[in-house]
């Protein structure tokens, strides 16, 4: 979802920067790359950061699986 929001984003940003040059345009790419690139860093350590996923199903699995052995 976030990868179709940002292709739209960026071609918003590369339609409207071909009538006139504007710094908006200069810096939205890169921003909008960096926002996503932290957002994806922050989502690979559940515990810490600003998003906190919860690893029930995951806690649940261990479970399941050492019961099994």
């Amino acid at each position: 979802m976030i990868i179709v929001v940002v292709a739209i984003f960026q071609g918003f940003a590369g339609g409207f920067s071909l009538k006139r040059k504007l710094w908006f345009s200069l810096v939205a790419a890169p921003l909008v790359i960096a926002v996503v690139m932290a957002l994806i860093a922050d989502l690979d350590s559940p515990h810490t950061g600003l998003i906190h996923v919860e690893q029930n199903a995951m806690e649940r699995l261990v479970k399941d699986v050492g019961a099994k052995q």
